[in-house]
């Protein structure tokens, strides 16, 4: 029997700058980081370490769209997640903003 564990992503409290590398963190709905998950926005593929974390550079401003996935193992099964971010032009204020 597999258990399902649902992905969540969460980023600092602050949206991405054109250029600067940006913190994604995937965790299950408890919390727990989960390591090796992909993260995808178009072209820009990372992969988390053991805390959960990577890091993504986006190189033109918009909206965009994160995805976070991980492969199955023999016990448990994870449902992916898609969140969407506003990526600033630099130099421009940045908002705060809460994924999920």
């Amino acid at each position: 029997m597999r258990i399902v564990r649902s992905l969540l992503l969460a980023t600092p409290n602050r949206e991405p700058t054109v250029g600067e590398p940006f913190r994604v963190r995937v965790t299950d709905e408890l919390g727990r980081p989960i390591a090796d998950a992909v993260v995808e926005s178009g072209s820009i593929v990372a992969r988390t370490g053991g805390n959960g974390w990577c890091r993504l550079r986006f190189r033109s401003p918009g909206y965009r769209t994160v995805c976070a996935s991980r492969e199955a193992t023999e016990r448990v099964a994870f449902e992916p997640v898609r969140a969407t971010l506003r990526v600033v032009p630099a130099g421009r204020p940045t908002l705060s903003r809460r994924l999920g």
